[in-house]
C-alpha cells in the first residue's frame, strides 16, 4: 500500500516528467527552464504547505482556497491541479506573455517558501 510520503512524490514526479514532452511550436530553452523553476518552487510550497496541514497546532495555512486548516488530501489535490494547470498555460501563452508568467510564478512561490522557512515550516512528503 502507498504511503502519503510515496504518493506524493509520485505525484510530483509525474507532473516533473509531464512537462518534459510540452512543446509549443515557439517554445524555447528558456520557457523551459522557467517552467523547471516555477514547478521546483510549486513543489518547495506543496511540502511546506503539506507540513501546515500535518500541524494545525502550529501553523495555519494563508491561501484562501485551501482555509486555515486543510487536510494533507487537499494540499495535495490543489498543488496538482496547480502544478498541471501551469504546464498547461504555460503551453498555450504566447512567448511573452508565458515568461512573464513563469517568472512572476516563480518569484511570488519563492517569496511564500523563504516566508514560511523562516518561520521555521519545512517541506514534508
Amino acid at each position: 500500500m502507498a504511503t502519503a510520503r510515496s504518493t506524493g512524490c509520485a505525484m510530483a514526479l509525474s507532473l516533473y516528467l509531464a512537462a518534459g514532452p510540452v512543446r509549443a511550436a515557439d517554445w524555447s530553452d528558456t520557457d523551459s527552464v522557467l517552467l523547471g523553476g516555477a514547478l521546483v518552487a510549486l513543489t518547495l510550497d506543496w511540502g511546506q504547505t503539506r507540513t501546515i496541514a500535518k500541524n494545525p497546532e502550529l501553523w495555519h495555512e494563508n491561501n484562501s482556497m485551501l482555509g486555515a486548516h486543510p487536510s494533507v488530501g487537499n494540499v495535495n489535490k490543489h498543488f496538482a491541479v496547480a502544478m498541471l494547470g501551469t504546464i498547461a498555460l504555460s503551453y498555450v501563452l504566447p512567448p511573452s506573455y508565458r515568461q512573464l508568467f513563469l517568472g512572476g510564478l516563480i518569484l511570488v512561490e519563492t517569496s511564500f517558501v523563504i516566508h514560511n522557512h523562516g518561520i521555521g515550516i519545512h517541506a514534508t512528503f
